[in-house]
């Protein structure tokens, strides 16, 4: 069965830009957000991906892939509000994995701790991956006071020099020092 779903690359040009950037603030904390001009001027690098996500012309959502290597971090996913529920997230990681499926595909993801203010949002977005074959794979990131889990499709492993070579890559040396975030592996079967 074909697929419906059409990603279109952003930029600042974009018709949809506006609409992207007031998904962009409502899905995710002020503190989770670099500024939109650093991730559109960050995707015209070849290996970043700013797309937007159709299902035939109507608007979806948009991702933001980072590739380095073998590897490809979703920075960022959202669906619209009016598009929650209805099963477009995980059709949209499955498209992901078949135009990814050569690469190991990580996201992160808040740790769920039960004294966080959306404790219960985070169970249901770890729940949510955990049900679209995504894994804990033993690796935290620190940044200011909160943790992120790395999650992997069907649980490839990636190492931790890959991850941070990866980061690296991204913001450059310069702006990952100034970032500074900590990264360290746990025994992932103390987290599931």
């Amino acid at each position: 069965m074909k697929s419906s779903f059409k990603f279109k690359a952003v930029n600042f040009l974009s018709a949809d830009y506006k609409r992207i950037e007031k998904l962009y603030k409502k899905a995710f904390p002020s503190e989770q957000r670099l500024p939109l001009w650093f991730l559109s001027l960050r995707a015209l690098k070849d290996r970043v991906e700013f797309l937007a996500i159709y299902d035939q012309s109507e608007f979806i959502g948009f991702f933001y892939l980072v590739n380095h290597q073998e590897i490809t971090f979703v920075l960022y996913l959202a669906v619209a509000s009016e598009h929650r529920g209805k099963g477009y997230g995980s059709k949209v990681l499955y498209e992901l994995s078949e135009l990814k499926k050569d690469q190991k595909i990580i996201l992160d993801i808040e740790s769920p701790y039960e004294d966080a203010a959306n404790y219960k949002q985070r169970i249901k977005r770890k729940k949510f991956y955990l049900k679209n074959n995504y894994n804990f794979i033993g690796l935290i990131m620190e940044e200011d006071k909160e943790k992120y889990e790395v999650l992997s499709l069907q649980g490839k492993e990636v190492e931790e020099k890959e991850y941070i070579d990866l980061l690296k890559d991204f913001y450059t040396p310069i702006l990952f020092r100034i970032f500074n975030p900590k990264i360290y592996s746990i025994n992932k079967n103390n987290n599931q």
